[in-house]
């Protein structure tokens, strides 16, 4: 089982987006870190990552570039 990247930047959130739109258990499964952790991380990557629905349907994903 491959080891998950260690979060100490936003950009490896990016990263694990990728196209997806990802929940909140997803995302923590996928980078090994926690609420919190993801929490703060959302909130670093400022517009970079959007956050859709409330509560336990939140779902994140990437801000797309128009154009």
């Amino acid at each position: 089982m491959p080891t998950p990247p260690v979060l100490h930047s936003p950009r490896a959130l990016i990263e694990a987006l990728g196209n997806d739109m990802l929940s909140a258990a997803e995302l923590i499964a996928k980078l090994g870190c926690s609420q919190a952790t993801l929490s703060r991380e959302v909130r670093k990557a400022g517009g970079e990552v959007i956050a859709m629905g409330r509560a336990q349907r939140t779902r994140y994903a990437r801000q797309r570039q128009a154009g």
